[in-house]
């Protein structure tokens, strides 16, 4: 399995990179809470809860990680400590919107925010900011758009996992099973493949195809089923494999052979006719 993070240097550049968008955008900082941005910059698998945790990257100045006393032990195997971040611990009475706020040079601060802050800490946040902040999506989208070399190679190789879990799907799709047994098998499967976890399965037989978020059911597969497999995980460091394909259970009938021709043809075009720019 791969190494949950990668090297230092990598989030470092970006950290810098991050910094300097923030202050093309005219923003004193950005306050990044758990989730995948966090992640993307320090390497840090901390979960979102009742207590704030955050990354505060000024747009001049040192980072800051304001994170509660108790979950400090969420920042091992971060690039946290390598990178020589200052970190403000805070207990059960203190204020740590405070701590974000004096990280940002004091109010009133123009920041951005993950997407997926939750409102128990946006709230408290904009208060002590004197300002509702934006959304850091506009900073940061751009930002991870570019891949380094590291990410190209994670993906493929996250891309060529779920490509050996789909090549095992055809044993799994038999008469009689449960779309539930199927994919506890996928799911077996996704981790044995070099995934560090299950990110989601749908296995969509008969009608159940036509909705796209199905999940899985209790419902027998049947010979002439058409199934939608729609299957993801975890590649290390927190690059998502998402590949969807369609199986028939035995030969599909001539309708769903000439509709899946057409779709096939039309992807094809849309494929050949993409051009850089």
């Amino acid at each position: 399995m791969e190494s949950h993070r990668f090297d230092a240097a990598v989030y470092a550049r970006r950290l810098a990179a991050a910094a300097a968008a923030a202050a093309d955008a005219g923003l004193a900082g950005l306050v990044i809470t758990p989730g995948y941005d966090l992640r993307y910059l320090v390497g840090s698998r901390a979960q979102t809860l009742e207590r704030l945790t955050a990354l505060v990257l000024p747009a001049s100045g040192d980072p800051t990680v304001v994170v509660p006393r108790l979950e400090l032990a969420s920042l091992k195997g971060s690039a946290i400590a390598e990178l020589g971040l200052a970190v403000r611990d805070w207990v059960d009475g203190d204020n740590p919107y405070d701590l974000v706020g004096a990280a940002l040079g004091g109010a009133p601060a123009a920041t951005a925010v993950t997407d997926a802050m939750p409102a128990l800490h946006l709230l408290p946040l904009a208060g002590v900011l004197g300002a509702l902040p934006v959304l850091a999506t506009e900073v940061l989208r751009m930002l991870r758009m570019v891949k380094e070399e590291c990410e190209v190679d994670a993906l493929r190789k996250a891309g060529a996992a779920i490509d050996r879990v789909h090549a095992r799907v055809p044993e799994f799709l038999v008469p009689g099973r449960t779309e539930a047994d199927v994919a506890a098998d996928i799911a077996d499967a996704i981790v044995a493949e070099g995934h560090s976890e299950v990110a989601f399965i749908i296995v969509g037989s008969g009608p159940h195809g036509a909705d796209p978020h199905h999940g899985y059911s209790d419902r027998e597969l049947q010979a002439g089923d058409i199934v939608v497999v729609d299957i993801g995980g975890t590649y290390e460091p927190g690059y998502n494999s998402d590949s969807t394909r369609t199986y028939s259970i035995g030969e599909p009938n001539p309708e769903v052979a000439e509709q899946y021709s057409v779709l096939q043809r039309a992807q094809r075009a849309a494929y050949e006719a993409v051009r850089p720019a």
